[in-house]
């Protein structure tokens, strides 16, 4: 569908020579079922308008071959020239909150990414951009209702203003995620913002003054907030509680002095898409309903309204062609993807409605405690499974050889469904992609529960296997999850959740910093920004969940980990330790499988993603205090670091060795490691990190050039591996500007017995 329009539209314009105020995006020709020489009239047109950079070729060009003494050639006629079309949008504006909406429909007509696409938009806000749309600078406006003041700014101005509703919106009110405040009713709310209620233990809060932020007089949703309030006075917020951003307000809830005593307010779908999943604010109940896709599509929630496009009765046929495409079916289905909800009544597909669930396993025991670390019995994966003829995977080393049996029959079925999907590589000589688009079999146990995930790469996918983000994006996969211990098959994936247990905000809580981290570190696409899983949860591992084909947040399925989160671990049925004893033969080797010892939050330092520990199984909230003293330190030194050197990073990736921080802010560049002392917090020079003598390992012409790079630090060895480089030099020996790489072995003892005092067991 997304690729059906842009040719006829081209012949539309050509014939009919419009122009008008619009934007103009090349994009490359696809190939049609129609020859170029078909002639399509205005009446067949019904979504936006396309042009091209070249005049219209017409019937007699097209079929003459042009005059040329170089008969013996292959001459190339008009009509295997294709013109480069160019898909022509009207030239939009709008309120802040519509940012994602035009975002996600420019993705979609133009076919580029969501990240692309963001790029183009940009909303000089409510007030701003309707003064735009008067004045004849934009074509039209994403605009929530437009107060009475501006319809006066209209008709004083002789403009005739046409509004048409293209998608569904909520008016949330938000606090800060530690207010314990969940239920507010539309009057309370009113006494708020009227002056009434200045405690919030008037309404079953803590013993603190209400800090009720307000927008700008010509802000979106000041519009809304006007409209809720009715007769009911609005207060006059002291300056300092204007917000004059929908961001800014959102970071006062989330981040400033006081924020969990604030209370402001947002439409849904732009909080959603943006703050929803950082874990620091939340939406309050408006008379018992939560707002949600869910509560906004059946009307319950109380405060619905709609998002318009608006133009003016001298709009051309480019901006009234692309509203009536934003209101047709495909084009509601894009507002849908775009994270906001169809107004033209159409249902509501189950895989674009928000995952809901609870835990469907056993029941939590009363007396459940945090396992310590270190108790979970693993596999080692390479003798855990092998393959047999035909290329069929098996599993291996189960002591009842009938209940592996019928594991590995599940397994023939599931790969021979897979098997259908194997991408056609006939023709390609790139032996990395013939090897990446093989069939990917990945076997896990924990605990006495097997996971097994049947996978096809997603092509073109750029991934560091080396990384933290092994997870891999997939064009199509399959899972089978076992309970090996009382030997059956897990099919859902809430029944790996204790009894009634809210998992999922939890889950989108971390699959939103995963997914995050997704688009920084691989080239996967990205559609949108992750607001929530969607649909059912088909494929899952026992510490992931693979996205669903035709997701809305990106291009292929990617697998989201929550392996980092112990408070889901503690919700799962999975992670209380049993006795495994009797599963596995002693041909399986068993390793202990760690617990991980932190939950981590961000927070935001000159641009700069800093990391602090939010909360941990094993320490006291003090301990923590303190390690996030230390942990912000070094990351300010490190980021003073990291100026000195010309280099600005996104986030730091910190890893903790013996006595010793080490630091890389790309983990593909391992020429950006930074080691620290762990106690004094300074950087350490080689000669401090290693030994004196360091340069003699390498070979005696490098010595006076190297440069330390980093060393590879196995637990089970006496022997270190430095990694090192020195510039490369023409034949005059000159610099070239480039490196290469050398390394060396230095025995442990040799080291630095601080940080390398480790020896093999």
């Amino acid at each position: 569908m997304r690729r059906s329009f842009p040719f006829l539209l081209a012949a539309m314009l050509l014939l009919s020579g419009c122009s008008g105020n619009t934007e103009s995006i090349s994009q490359t020709a696809e190939a049609t079922e129609e020859s170029s020489d078909i002639l399509v009239t205005e009446e067949a047109v019904t979504t936006p308008v396309v042009t091209t950079t070249s005049q219209p070729v017409s019937e007699e060009t097209t079929s003459t071959v042009p005059e040329t003494a170089e008969t013996d050639e292959t001459i190339e006629t008009a009509e295997t020239i294709e013109p480069v079309p160019e898909i022509q949008l009207p030239s939009m504006d709008g309120s802040t909150s519509a940012i994602p909406l035009e975002a996600g429909l420019r993705a979609e007509l133009l076919d580029i990414t969501y990240t692309e696409a963001l790029s183009q938009v940009e909303h000089t806000k409510t007030h701003t951009s309707f003064q735009c749309l008067l004045d004849g600078e934009v074509d039209l406006i994403f605009t929530v209702p437009i107060s009475a003041e501006q319809q006066g700014m209209a008709d004083a101005a002789g403009v005739e203003l046409i509004s048409v509703p293209v998608a569904k919106e909520g008016f949330v009110f938000v606090v800060n995620k530690d207010n314990p405040v969940e239920s507010l009713t539309q009057q309370q709310i009113r006494d708020i913002y009227s002056g009434r209620i200045t405690n919030w233990k008037e309404v079953g809060g803590n013993d603190a003054e209400i800090i009720a932020y307000q927008r700008n007089a010509d802000s979106g949703s000041q519009n809304y907030m006007v409209e809720f309030m009715g007769d009911v006075p609005l207060t006059q917020a002291e300056t300092e509680l204007y917000a004059t951003g929908m961001g800014g307000l959102m970071d006062r809830i989330a981040l400033y002095d006081n924020s969990v005593d604030a209370i402001g307010y947002s439409v849904y779908s732009y909080a959603a898409q943006m703050y929803a999943n950082e874990n620091a604010v939340k939406f309050i109940e408006v008379d018992g309903i939560a707002p949600a896709k869910e509560t906004m599509a059946d009307n319950s929630y109380p405060l619905c309204s709609e998002t318009y496009i608006m133009f003016t009765d001298k709009a051309d046929d480019i901006t009234r062609d692309f509203t009536d495409w934003v209101t047709s079916d495909e084009g509601q289905l894009c507002v849908l993807r775009s994270g906001y909800l169809p107004v033209n009544g159409m249902e509501i597909p189950a895989e674009y409605m928000p995952y809901s669930a609870v835990g469907t396993g056993k029941p939590k025991p009363a007396d459940y405690k945090p396992s310590e670390k270190y108790q979970y019995a693993g596999t080692y994966q390479d003798e855990f499974f092998g393959t047999r003829g035909g290329g069929y995977y098996y599993i291996k080393g189960l002591t009842d050889d009938e209940f592996e049996e019928q594991i590995n029959a599940d397994i023939k079925e599931a790969q021979d469904h897979i098997m259908q999907f194997a991408p056609d590589m006939t023709g390609c000589t790139d032996s990395y992609m013939i090897d990446m688009c093989k069939l990917a079999f990945n076997a896990d146990s924990i605990n006495g529960y097997l996971s097994i995930k049947l996978s096809y790469w997603t092509p073109d996918v750029n991934i560091d296997y080396m990384s933290a983000y092994p997870y891999g994006c997939y064009e199509h996969a399959v899972s089978l999850v076992y309970d090996l211990v009382e030997q059956k098959r897990i099919t859902e994936f809430s029944d790996l959740f204790y009894e009634g247990e809210d998992f999922v905000p939890m889950l989108n809580n971390a699959f939103a910093e995963h997914a995050d981290m997704y688009a920084i570190d691989t080239d996967i696409e990205k559609k949108s920004d992750f607001s929530g899983l969607l649909g059912d949860v088909e494929v899952f591992t026992l510490d992931g969940v693979c996205l669903n084909e035709n997701n809305s947040y990106f291009n292929g399925m990617p697998l989201l980990s929550f392996d980092h989160c112990d408070p889901i671990k503690d919700s799962m049925v999975i992670w209380e330790y049993r006795d495994c004893t009797g599963i596995f033969d002693s041909t399986i080797y068993l390793n202990d499988y760690p617990a991980q010892e932190f939950v981590y939050g961000y927070y935001d330092v000159e641009g700069v993603k800093f990391e602090k520990y939010e909360s941990s199984r094993f320490h006291t909230q003090e301990e923590l205090d303190k390690l996030n003293e230390d942990y912000h330190t070094l990351q300010m030194k490190l980021l003073e670091y990291y100026k000195s050197i010309g280099t600005i990073p996104f986030r730091f990736n910190i890893s903790y060795g013996q006595n010793l921080y080490m630091n890389s802010w790309d983990r593909y560049d391992a020429y950006s490691l930074v080691y620290f002392d762990a106690d004094t917090l300074e950087p350490l020079a080689p000669e401090e990190l290693l030994c004196e003598n360091w340069r003699n390992y390498f070979d005696e012409e490098l010595r006076d050039e190297i440069s330390f790079v980093h060393f590879m630090d196995p637990d089970d060895i006496d022997e270190i591996t430095i990694f090192a480089e020195y510039p490369v030099r023409d034949e005059y020996g000159e610099p070239t500007g480039g490196f290469r790489g050398a390394s060396a072995i230095i025995p442990r003892s040799a080291l630095n017995p601080r940080y390398f005092g480790k020896t093999a067991e």
